[in-house]
């Protein structure tokens, strides 16, 4: 844990959970605990970060909520 003060008293501040930002296959995204082994069929972006940061992550990079196979379906259409 780490100290931190406010006014004048010192609390103890809880360590923050990390995540990773996951993909799978079909490009769908996730956050995945960094203790926990990564499930078959998932691959990390990135180095762990807080939640919130992987959360960003994903609203600005998954803008295409299609499985790639959809997507691929429909552009050959």
């Amino acid at each position: 844990m780490e100290n931190t003060e406010t006014k004048g008293t010192l609390e103890q501040k809880e360590p923050q959970e990390m995540y990773y930002v996951v993909k799978n296959y079909e490009e769908q995204y996730s956050i995945w605990p960094s203790y926990k082994q990564i499930p078959a069929g998932w691959e990390s972006i990135g180095e762990p970060k807080e939640k919130s940061e992987c959360l960003d992550y994903i609203d600005k990079t998954w803008t295409d909520m299609r499985p790639l196979s959809l997507r691929k379906q429909m552009g050959e259409s």
